[in-house]
């Protein structure tokens, strides 16, 4: 569904797809297309985001992920 912006987030010598395998996903200065959301929307989510996730299972933490994105 969303092979086109996940795929270049996968490291090169892991396959694209589930499950995944243990390593570090992701990338730097990533565009990715977003279809247009019109003008109102678009003055509405325009700015830089920052988030930090964390994966947990049974208090343990399986995955973490760190995201920086910059919306125009």
């Amino acid at each position: 569904m969303f092979e086109e912006q996940a795929k270049p987030l996968f490291p090169s010598d892991q396959p694209y797809g589930c499950p995944l395998q243990a390593g570090h996903y992701g990338g730097e200065n990533m565009q990715i297309p977003i279809p247009d959301m019109g003008s109102i929307a678009r003055l509405i989510v325009s700015g830089k985001y920052r988030t930090e996730l964390e994966l947990v299972v049974d208090r343990t933490v399986v995955a973490c992920y760190k995201v920086w994105a910059e919306m125009r």
